[in-house]
């Protein structure tokens, strides 16, 4: 896994004298995910996210997001999946025409787990998180 993203961020915060917690509050996040992207050890969060990680320790926010992009552009495909591997690749070869809000609507489609509207609750309180319903 590339740590472009990862390099990028921790350097910022760190030139920026912005605080892990700081980060995590604007982005609704714990600081343990925070830390964790910027030792590599998670993946790059997606654009959206890191371009608002970016303003955040006064980095560009285009910058943020391609290294973001490019960080999630790597992954191994089993070959086992079937399939799903053919899906991917469509997916992959589409990406660079996708709207942005086309590519968050895939990635909500996704991710898995995630199924209609719901409460997320956290130490800093709770908000509503819509996401898609699979039948």
């Amino acid at each position: 896994m590339s740590k472009q993203f990862a390099e990028l961020a921790r350097a910022a915060r760190l030139e920026s004298r912005v605080r892990l917690r700081e980060i995590a509050d604007a982005l609704s996040v714990s600081t343990a995910y925070v830390s964790a992207v910027e030792r590599g050890e998670r993946p790059a969060p997606p654009r959206s996210r890191a371009a608002k990680w970016a303003t955040l320790v006064k980095g560009d926010p285009d910058v943020f997001a391609q290294a973001a992009a490019n960080d999630r552009a790597e992954m191994n495909i089993d070959e086992e999946q079937g399939y799903r591997r053919d899906v991917l690749l469509s997916v992959a070869r589409a990406l660079p025409t996708l709207s942005p809000e086309t590519a968050d609507q895939i990635q909500n489609l996704l991710e898995p787990g995630r199924k209609g509207l719901h409460r997320v609750k956290s130490r800093r309180g709770s908000r509503w998180r819509t996401t898609p319903t699979f039948h």
